[in-house]
C-alpha cells in the first residue's frame, strides 16, 4: 500500500485540499509530485501521510501557543 500512487484529485480529496492548491504546493516544494510518463501529478502514499502527520503538529502547536498566550495574559491581569 505505501508505494500506491494517487492521482492529483484522489491526493486533494485525501488531503481536503482543492487541486490548484496542490499544484501550487508542488511548484513551491512544498509538497512534491512525482510525474507520470504522461507528465501528470501523482503522489505517494508516504509523502501524503507525512504531510497529514505535518498538518496535525501545525495544528497543535498553534493551540500551544495559544495557550501560552492565554495564560500570559491571564499572569498579566492577575499581577495588575
Amino acid at each position: 500500500m505505501k508505494d500506491k500512487k494517487f492521482t492529483l484529485s484522489e491526493a486533494s480529496n485525501l488531503l481536503g485540499l482543492h487541486p490548484k492548491t496542490l499544484q501550487r504546493m508542488d511548484r513551491k516544494g512544498v509538497l512534491k509530485a512525482e510525474r507520470t510518463l504522461t507528465n501528470r501529478r501523482c503522489y505517494n502514499m508516504q509523502d501524503i501521510i507525512e504531510f497529514k502527520r505535518m498538518r496535525v503538529l501545525e495544528v497543535k502547536k498553534n493551540l500551544v501557543d495559544d495557550i501560552l498566550e492565554a495564560v500570559g495574559r491571564y499572569h498579566a491581569r492577575m499581577e495588575s
